[in-house]
């Protein structure tokens, strides 16, 4: 196959005869290889020797693909990124792939215990929790916040929420009315037990009237019970 390619103003991604994998510009890729760097190459070498067997008995599928259309593709006179494809029988030809499996996870599992057990040496707090919408990993890690407090006999105010048309910041932000007892063990062992990061606490002294102003749902924190508010955001190492 023969590609002309004039006068383009911007970038090219040219895929000939592909069978497999990714052909891009941009790949955005946030699995970890290095943990399955045995399997990856297990089914290296698997293909491999498939590809041996066949070409034993003179069987070359892509050789019969890239015959079967020899006509050039003429390219030219183009503003902007240009993508090709010929005879492409499996894979991806993309300008920008963004690949989100094996992002990074936060739990607190093997933590749990210990974190209910200190919280229960503190008094009890009242709490309001909300995250952002639209990310499985965020939505279990609420979850799994929530479970704990609830657990460790913390009242909840209301129903944990997702905080729809509001961006988050990253990370576990846990707004107080002052630095006490039992929010400051709260914030050490979430902060402990994610890797020292992804967890802030924020003192607001007036949150009811901040949460006026930024037309939140009320706080209605009980009266003589600290209570605290809490936000879960994007994991801020994705």
């Amino acid at each position: 196959m023969v590609f002309n390619i004039k006068n383009v103003k911007g970038d090219v991604v040219v895929s000939n005869n592909q069978s497999g994998g990714v052909t891009s510009k941009v790949n955005h890729h946030t699995s970890f290889i290095n943990e399955h760097k045995k399997t990856l190459a297990g089914a290296v070498a698997l293909i491999a020797s498939c590809v041996g067997v066949l070409d034993y008995f003179n069987i070359n599928p892509f050789k019969k693909m890239a015959e079967g259309n020899q006509n050039p593709i003429n390219i030219q006179d183009i503003s902007g990124d240009v993508t090709v494809s010929n005879n492409q029988s499996g894979g991806v030809t993309a300008h920008t792939v963004n690949i989100t499996t094996g992002l990074h996870k936060r739990t607190l599992t093997e933590k749990k215990s210990y974190i209910i057990q200190e919280l229960k040496k503190k008094p009890i707090a009242a709490y309001r929790l909300y995250y952002s919408p639209n990310d499985p990993e965020i939505n279990a890690f609420a979850s799994e916040i929530n479970q704990i407090l609830t657990e460790s006999g913390w009242k909840e105010i209301s129903p944990i929420k997702i905080m729809a048309g509001t961006s988050l910041p990253p990370g576990v932000t846990v707004v107080v009315l002052k630095p006490e007892e039992p929010m400051v063990t709260l914030i050490d062992q979430v902060w402990n037990a994610l890797g020292h990061q992804g967890v802030t606490g924020q003192i607001l002294p007036d949150v009811e009237n901040v949460f006026t102003v930024r037309g939140w749902p009320p706080v209605e924190l009980p009266q003589g019970m600290n209570g605290t508010v809490i936000f879960i955001g994007p994991n801020p190492l994705n």
